[in-house]
Protein backbone atom coordinates (compact mmCIF):
# COMPACT_ATOMS: atom_id res chain seq x y z
CA UNK A 1 0.00 0.00 0.00
CA UNK A 2 2.50 2.63 1.03
CA UNK A 3 4.63 1.88 -2.41
CA UNK A 4 1.11 2.58 -4.41
CA UNK A 5 0.75 5.80 -2.53
CA UNK A 6 4.26 6.74 -2.78
CA UNK A 7 3.88 6.15 -6.91
CA UNK A 8 0.90 8.64 -6.52
CA UNK A 9 2.42 10.71 -4.76
CA UNK A 10 4.31 14.45 -6.65
CA UNK A 11 8.15 14.21 -6.15
CA UNK A 12 8.28 15.93 -3.41
CA UNK A 13 6.05 13.86 -1.77
CA UNK A 14 2.57 16.24 -1.75
CA UNK A 15 0.16 16.01 -3.81
CA UNK A 16 -0.33 16.96 -7.47
CA UNK A 17 -1.30 20.40 -8.15
CA UNK A 18 -4.61 21.05 -10.06
CA UNK A 19 -5.52 24.39 -12.17
CA UNK A 20 -7.25 25.81 -8.88
CA UNK A 21 -4.42 24.44 -6.78
CA UNK A 22 -6.58 23.00 -4.17
CA UNK A 23 -4.53 20.17 -3.13
CA UNK A 24 -1.82 21.78 -3.32
CA UNK A 25 -3.78 24.08 -0.52
CA UNK A 26 -4.58 21.05 1.21
CA UNK A 27 -1.07 19.65 1.19
CA UNK A 28 0.41 22.49 3.08
CA UNK A 29 -2.56 22.84 5.31
CA UNK A 30 -1.66 19.81 6.62
CA UNK A 31 2.05 20.08 7.13
CA UNK A 32 1.60 23.67 8.88
CA UNK A 33 -1.56 21.92 11.46
CA UNK A 34 1.21 19.02 11.70
CA UNK A 35 4.38 21.45 12.50
CA UNK A 36 1.90 23.46 14.96
CA UNK A 37 0.91 20.18 16.81
CA UNK A 38 4.53 19.06 17.25
CA UNK A 39 5.75 22.17 18.48
CA UNK A 40 2.54 22.09 21.22
CA UNK A 41 3.58 18.27 22.26
CA UNK A 42 7.26 19.93 22.34
CA UNK A 43 5.65 23.09 24.86
CA UNK A 44 4.23 20.69 26.52
CA UNK A 45 7.05 18.58 27.28
CA UNK A 46 8.70 21.71 28.45
CA UNK A 47 6.23 22.91 30.77
CA UNK A 48 7.31 22.63 34.46
CA UNK A 49 4.22 20.16 34.86
CA UNK A 50 5.28 18.04 32.04
CA UNK A 51 6.71 14.73 32.40
CA UNK A 52 10.57 16.65 31.66
CA UNK A 53 10.52 18.15 35.53
CA UNK A 54 10.34 14.89 36.84
CA UNK A 55 13.30 14.63 38.99
CA UNK A 56 12.92 11.48 40.55
CA UNK A 57 11.09 7.98 41.48
CA UNK A 58 11.37 6.16 44.56
CA UNK A 59 9.85 3.07 45.23
CA UNK A 60 9.26 2.59 49.32
CA UNK A 61 9.94 -0.03 51.62
CA UNK A 62 7.57 -1.33 54.04
CA UNK A 63 7.82 0.57 57.27
CA UNK A 64 9.34 4.03 58.02
CA UNK A 65 11.14 5.71 54.62
CA UNK A 66 12.19 9.53 55.91
CA UNK A 67 11.75 12.16 53.70
CA UNK A 68 14.46 15.17 53.76
CA UNK A 69 17.21 16.46 52.46
CA UNK A 70 19.83 14.43 54.38
CA UNK A 71 21.03 12.57 52.53
CA UNK A 72 20.58 9.41 54.73
CA UNK A 73 16.89 10.01 53.43
CA UNK A 74 15.08 7.27 51.57
CA UNK A 75 13.15 10.18 49.54
CA UNK A 76 15.94 13.23 49.07
CA UNK A 77 14.73 16.83 48.41
CA UNK A 78 18.00 18.43 48.18
CA UNK A 79 19.59 21.62 46.66
CA UNK A 80 16.11 23.62 48.11
CA UNK A 81 17.03 25.16 51.60
CA UNK A 82 14.73 22.41 52.66
CA UNK A 83 15.52 20.81 56.46
CA UNK A 84 17.27 17.95 56.92
CA UNK A 85 13.81 15.98 57.81
CA UNK A 86 10.60 16.59 56.48
CA UNK A 87 8.65 13.50 57.54
CA UNK A 88 7.86 10.19 57.37
CA UNK A 89 6.08 8.03 54.80
CA UNK A 90 5.12 4.94 56.47
CA UNK A 91 4.12 2.06 54.02
CA UNK A 92 1.68 -0.56 55.88
CA UNK A 93 -0.70 -3.03 53.59
CA UNK A 94 -0.11 -0.59 50.55
CA UNK A 95 -1.42 2.73 52.48
CA UNK A 96 1.11 5.36 52.97
CA UNK A 97 0.80 7.60 55.96
CA UNK A 98 3.09 10.87 56.24
CA UNK A 99 4.25 10.95 60.23
CA UNK A 100 5.78 13.84 61.97
CA UNK A 101 5.66 16.16 59.22
CA UNK A 102 8.03 19.92 59.39
CA UNK A 103 5.67 22.68 59.22
CA UNK A 104 7.53 23.29 55.79
CA UNK A 105 5.48 20.48 54.39
CA UNK A 106 2.05 21.96 52.70
CA UNK A 107 -1.03 20.37 51.23
CA UNK A 108 -3.83 22.29 49.40
CA UNK A 109 -1.13 25.24 50.62
CA UNK A 110 -1.88 24.74 54.43
CA UNK A 111 0.28 23.29 56.71
CA UNK A 112 -0.21 19.73 58.05
CA UNK A 113 -0.73 18.77 61.00
CA UNK A 114 -0.50 15.28 62.81
CA UNK A 115 -0.61 12.53 61.11
CA UNK A 116 -2.25 12.45 57.44
CA UNK A 117 -2.62 8.65 55.08
CA UNK A 118 -2.11 10.12 51.92
CA UNK A 119 -4.12 9.31 48.76
CA UNK A 120 -2.13 7.80 45.92
CA UNK A 121 -2.18 8.21 41.89
CA UNK A 122 -4.32 4.55 42.10
CA UNK A 123 -7.36 6.59 43.54
CA UNK A 124 -7.40 9.17 40.79
CA UNK A 125 -6.22 12.51 42.00
CA UNK A 126 -3.68 11.93 44.73
CA UNK A 127 -2.70 13.93 47.52
CA UNK A 128 -0.24 16.28 46.19
CA UNK A 129 2.69 17.57 48.94
CA UNK A 130 4.36 20.91 48.41
CA UNK A 131 8.07 21.22 49.45
CA UNK A 132 9.42 24.11 48.46
CA UNK A 133 8.99 24.64 44.42
CA UNK A 134 8.58 20.32 44.43
CA UNK A 135 5.98 18.59 44.24
CA UNK A 136 5.57 15.14 45.87
CA UNK A 137 2.65 12.16 45.62
CA UNK A 138 2.08 8.33 45.82
CA UNK A 139 2.09 6.42 42.99
CA UNK A 140 1.12 2.59 42.76
CA UNK A 141 2.66 0.49 39.82
CA UNK A 142 2.29 -3.42 39.51
CA UNK A 143 1.81 -4.09 43.49
CA UNK A 144 4.90 -1.46 43.99
CA UNK A 145 4.58 1.90 45.88
CA UNK A 146 6.34 4.41 45.43
CA UNK A 147 7.04 8.34 45.76
CA UNK A 148 7.23 10.71 42.50
CA UNK A 149 9.05 14.47 42.77
CA UNK A 150 8.63 16.73 40.52
CA UNK A 151 10.81 19.95 40.39
CA UNK A 152 10.49 22.93 37.79
CA UNK A 153 14.13 23.14 38.10
CA UNK A 154 14.86 19.10 37.01
CA UNK A 155 18.36 18.35 35.20
CA UNK A 156 16.26 16.75 33.02
CA UNK A 157 14.11 19.24 31.67
CA UNK A 158 16.69 21.69 31.87
CA UNK A 159 19.90 19.32 29.66
CA UNK A 160 16.76 18.87 27.16
CA UNK A 161 17.55 19.33 23.57
CA UNK A 162 14.51 19.38 22.01
CA UNK A 163 12.70 16.09 20.19
CA UNK A 164 13.77 15.29 17.20
CA UNK A 165 11.39 14.15 14.13
CA UNK A 166 10.99 11.94 10.65
CA UNK A 167 10.07 14.91 8.15
CA UNK A 168 6.34 15.19 7.16
CA UNK A 169 5.19 12.83 4.84
CA UNK A 170 2.10 11.93 3.23
CA UNK A 171 2.83 8.11 2.56
CA UNK A 172 2.10 7.59 6.11
CA UNK A 173 -1.10 8.81 6.15
CA UNK A 174 -3.06 5.60 5.99
CA UNK A 175 -6.41 5.03 5.84
CA UNK A 176 -8.31 2.46 8.41
CA UNK A 177 -11.38 1.19 10.20
CA UNK A 178 -12.21 1.17 13.69
CA UNK A 179 -14.16 -2.28 14.46
CA UNK A 180 -15.81 -1.35 18.06
CA UNK A 181 -16.06 -4.80 20.41
CA UNK A 182 -19.81 -5.81 21.51
CA UNK A 183 -18.71 -4.79 24.96
CA UNK A 184 -15.31 -2.95 26.35
CA UNK A 185 -12.69 -5.90 26.61
CA UNK A 186 -9.96 -5.50 29.56
CA UNK A 187 -6.74 -5.68 28.02
CA UNK A 188 -3.30 -6.40 29.75
CA UNK A 189 -0.91 -3.86 28.96
CA UNK A 190 3.00 -4.80 29.97
CA UNK A 191 5.30 -1.84 31.22
CA UNK A 192 8.61 -1.20 31.39
CA UNK A 193 8.79 -2.70 34.80
CA UNK A 194 8.40 -6.27 33.42
CA UNK A 195 4.88 -6.55 34.47
CA UNK A 196 1.00 -5.36 33.37
CA UNK A 197 -1.69 -3.32 34.29
CA UNK A 198 -5.27 -3.77 33.03
CA UNK A 199 -6.68 -1.22 30.40
CA UNK A 200 -9.83 -1.46 28.57
CA UNK A 201 -10.32 -1.61 24.77
CA UNK A 202 -13.24 -0.46 22.95
CA UNK A 203 -12.25 -2.14 19.47
CA UNK A 204 -9.63 -2.56 17.17
CA UNK A 205 -8.61 -0.75 13.86
CA UNK A 206 -7.68 -2.21 10.70
CA UNK A 207 -5.34 -1.03 8.21
CA UNK A 208 -2.75 -2.56 5.50
CA UNK A 209 0.72 -1.39 5.48
CA UNK A 210 3.20 -2.96 2.76
CA UNK A 211 0.13 -5.10 1.15
CA UNK A 212 0.06 -6.90 4.45
CA UNK A 213 -3.28 -6.40 6.31
CA UNK A 214 -2.49 -4.93 10.42
CA UNK A 215 -4.84 -4.92 13.63
CA UNK A 216 -4.10 -2.95 16.23
CA UNK A 217 -5.79 -2.70 19.79
CA UNK A 218 -6.81 0.55 20.63
CA UNK A 219 -7.01 1.21 24.76
CA UNK A 220 -9.21 4.34 25.59
CA UNK A 221 -12.19 5.20 27.93
CA UNK A 222 -14.03 5.96 25.61
CA UNK A 223 -14.63 6.99 21.55
CA UNK A 224 -12.53 10.48 22.70
CA UNK A 225 -9.90 9.41 23.92
CA UNK A 226 -8.78 6.38 22.17
CA UNK A 227 -5.03 5.43 21.27
CA UNK A 228 -2.81 3.00 19.83
CA UNK A 229 0.40 1.74 21.70
CA UNK A 230 3.27 0.51 18.75
CA UNK A 231 6.24 -0.98 17.89
CA UNK A 232 7.53 -1.49 14.64
CA UNK A 233 11.04 -2.25 12.77
CA UNK A 234 12.80 1.32 13.86
CA UNK A 235 12.73 0.44 17.65
CA UNK A 236 15.81 0.52 19.10
CA UNK A 237 17.09 2.54 16.18
CA UNK A 238 16.15 5.74 14.84
CA UNK A 239 12.84 5.25 17.56
CA UNK A 240 12.48 4.47 21.00
CA UNK A 241 12.81 1.05 21.71
CA UNK A 242 9.52 1.13 23.91
CA UNK A 243 7.45 1.85 21.07
CA UNK A 244 5.21 5.10 20.67
CA UNK A 245 2.05 6.10 20.65
CA UNK A 246 -0.35 7.53 18.25
CA UNK A 247 -3.88 9.03 19.37
CA UNK A 248 -6.84 7.75 16.98
CA UNK A 249 -9.42 10.79 15.36
CA UNK A 250 -12.82 10.13 15.93
CA UNK A 251 -14.27 7.59 13.63
CA UNK A 252 -16.87 8.10 10.82
CA UNK A 253 -20.31 6.32 11.37
CA UNK A 254 -18.86 3.58 9.92
CA UNK A 255 -15.83 2.92 11.51
CA UNK A 256 -13.33 4.88 8.97
CA UNK A 257 -10.46 7.11 10.12
CA UNK A 258 -7.18 8.06 9.13
CA UNK A 259 -3.91 7.21 10.85
CA UNK A 260 -1.48 9.56 10.61
CA UNK A 261 1.93 8.01 11.77
CA UNK A 262 3.37 11.27 11.33
CA UNK A 263 2.16 12.06 14.61
CA UNK A 264 3.33 9.16 16.09
CA UNK A 265 4.90 10.38 19.52
CA UNK A 266 7.28 8.68 21.89
CA UNK A 267 6.35 7.06 25.16
CA UNK A 268 7.74 9.46 28.41
CA UNK A 269 10.45 6.54 29.12
CA UNK A 270 12.33 8.28 26.00
CA UNK A 271 13.08 11.43 27.93
CA UNK A 272 13.34 10.44 31.68
CA UNK A 273 14.40 7.08 34.04
CA UNK A 274 10.89 8.82 36.26
CA UNK A 275 8.14 7.57 34.37
CA UNK A 276 7.10 3.56 34.59
CA UNK A 277 5.63 3.47 30.38
CA UNK A 278 3.43 1.30 29.01
CA UNK A 279 4.57 -0.82 26.29
CA UNK A 280 2.55 -2.47 22.97
CA UNK A 281 0.10 -4.89 24.15
CA UNK A 282 0.05 -8.49 22.25
CA UNK A 283 -0.48 -7.73 18.65
CA UNK A 284 0.63 -4.42 18.73
CA UNK A 285 4.33 -4.82 17.18
CA UNK A 286 4.40 -4.39 13.39
CA UNK A 287 7.03 -5.92 11.38
CA UNK A 288 7.42 -3.28 8.69
CA UNK A 289 9.51 0.21 9.85
CA UNK A 290 6.81 3.07 10.35
CA UNK A 291 9.91 6.03 9.17
CA UNK A 292 7.50 8.41 10.47
CA UNK A 293 6.64 10.59 13.64
CA UNK A 294 8.89 11.37 16.86
CA UNK A 295 12.43 9.89 16.53
CA UNK A 296 14.77 8.92 19.36
CA UNK A 297 15.79 12.04 21.01
CA UNK A 298 19.10 13.45 19.83
CA UNK A 299 20.63 13.28 23.60
CA UNK A 300 19.53 10.03 24.37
Amino acid sequence: MLATLAACAAPDGGDAARADGAPVAAADAWRAELSSWRAEREAALRSAEGYLALSDLVWLAEGPNAMGADPSCAVVLADDGLPPHLGVLHLEDGVVTLRSPSPVLRLDGEPIVGPRALSSDADGAPDRLEAGRRTVWIVERAGQVGVRVRDPESPVLAAFAGTSWYAPDPRWRVPARFVPHDAPRPVDVPNILGSTYDDVSLGVVRLELDGAPVTLTATGADAASMFVIFGDATNGDTTYGGGRVLDLPAPGPDGALELDFNRAYNLPCAFTPYTTCPMPPAGNRLAVAVEAGERVPDDA
